[in-house]
């Protein structure tokens, strides 16, 4: 059975760098590979939308970038890692969001007082709660 995993994915390789049988090449791509590629992202992205997502590009960049795969490694290595990447990509525009909102919120913070004015700790734990429950679980 790997023999014949083996002439599939060779069989791929050729298609995605024929122009002609380059949708082909992504259809087979596909049926081969899109569950469990699906699975191994959804467990670093722990979100099906996100997943989606970077499923989905991570095919358009096998599509797109198929031609100039050298066989280094095997195709599902190479398309594992493309995946991955996604999901990196996915992960740090999070942070970034995450620190964006969490500086919003701080600015909100420390913007609502004017200077010198005494601030209830009661009240100021109550606003810091607040801005921690919008955070995602992760964080």
């Amino acid at each position: 059975m790997d023999a014949v995993s083996q002439l599939d994915e060779a069989e791929i390789i050729v298609m995605l760098q024929d122009p002609v049988r380059k949708d082909q090449g992504l259809a087979a791509l596909m049926a081969l590979y899109q569950r469990p590629l699906y699975f191994h992202i959804r467990k670093m992205l722990e979100n099906h939308d996100d997943s989606d997502d970077a499923l989905q590009n991570t095919f358009i960049k096998a599509w797109r970038f198929g031609d100039n795969f050298r066989g280094e490694s095997s195709l599902k290595t190479w398309l594992w890692r493309i995946a991955t990447n996604e999901c990196l990509t996915v992960i740090g525009k999070r942070k970034k969001r995450s620190e964006s909102d969490l500086k919003v919120i701080e600015n909100n913070i420390g913007h609502s007082e004017q200077p010198g004015s005494a601030l209830d700790a009661n009240a100021m734990q109550a606003r810091l709660e607040a801005a921690i429950a919008t955070l995602p679980d992760k964080q």
